[in-house]
């Protein structure tokens, strides 16, 4: 779950790179629970084309811009203090190409290089205690309220002599406030925050520029299809061996000489002996074991996954 989420937001940072883009990134399942401990990789591509602006509050017109990017995602849940939480990081690589209309004046920009970095530790401090992998297998979601802060870091590409840059070369913060109910099947999110900005103090040929906050509100509905049932099947196939006759195992060498001599063929004691010491392993004078060689069965399962669908 909170894979779809950290892909959902990296879409949206790539999407458009400002701060006016991170503000209102779409982001379903930000306040859920998760076993402590458990870690999130992600790596894919991602295009955009179109009228895209890369801020939105510039004097840019008609903006025809083309975006292919490759992002990096990690998360990892955490225990604070008692309460879940979560710590996570994404990091895009952008290769920008187009034009735009700057008051008045075309310009065009072909530039590729890192985006700036996205931090967020997050904690729901009610309805979603702390639990290991083992005590999550019993854990039903009802109502979660949790808080979250998210900070933009100034380390992308960025050129003070050029208007469209990816970086932005200012730093946000963005703190946040959200609610999570289950009911039943369907699950309802809120969340609201404020995005406030620093100054970027070499805009555009050494000007300065300043943004007011960014206010923002978000609402998810999350629906569970109940496919359980169908993996839970699909294993047990999979599980499933041919069925073989019976088959009578090979008489040991032992049984057939105590056969004999019950039949009243030949064989003496002393054979009759010496093959039931070989049959249970032991020695000629009968004190010491032989060494057998051990073998110990681990099972490997799978895990089948629950998809989960965010309605906009």
């Amino acid at each position: 779950m909170k894979a779809c989420s950290l892909v959902v937001r990296a879409a949206c940072v790539l999407a458009a790179s400002a701060s006016v883009a991170r503000a209102q990134s779409i982001e379903p399942r930000a306040y859920s629970n998760a076993p402590v401990g458990v870690n999130f990789l992600l790596a894919g591509p991602y295009y955009t084309r179109g009228g895209l602006s890369f801020d939105t509050s510039l004097p840019v017109t008609d903006p025809q811009l083309k975006t292919s990017n490759a992002v990096v995602g990690y998360a990892r849940a955490l225990d604070l203090w008692g309460k879940s939480g979560k710590f996570d990081v994404i990091v895009p690589y952008t290769w920008l190409s187009g034009s735009a209309t700057y008051q008045g004046d075309p310009i065009e920009r072909e530039v590729d290089g890192f985006a700036d970095p996205l931090f967020r530790l997050s904690m729901n401090f009610y309805g979603a205690p702390a639990l290991t992998l083992p005590e999550f297998k019993s854990y039903e979601q009802d109502l979660i309220v949790g808080a979250s802060l998210q900070v933009s870091v100034p380390v992308g590409q960025y050129d003070s002599t050029r208007l469209v840059n990816i970086g932005t070369n200012r730093w946000s913060f963005k703190p946040e406030i959200g609610a999570s109910k289950a009911l039943g099947a369907l699950t309802l999110e809120f969340k609201t925050g404020v995005t406030l900005f620093t100054t970027n103090d070499d805009f555009f040929n050494g000007n300065k520029r300043s943004q007011d906050p960014l206010y923002s509100i978000g609402t998810h509905a999350i629906y569970n299809f109940p496919l359980r049932n169908l993996g839970l099947r699909g294993r047990d196939i999979l599980r499933r061996r041919p069925q073989h006759p019976q088959r009578r195992p090979p008489e040991q060498p032992a049984a057939k000489l105590a056969r004999g001599r019950h039949l009243g063929l030949p064989g003496g004691r002393s054979q009759l002996d010496q093959a039931l010491r070989e049959q249970r392993g032991v020695s000629p004078d009968r004190e010491q074991l032989r060494p057998h060689r051990h073998r110990v069965a681990v099972p490997v399962g799978r895990r089948v996954l629950m998809p989960v669908v965010a309605l906009e």
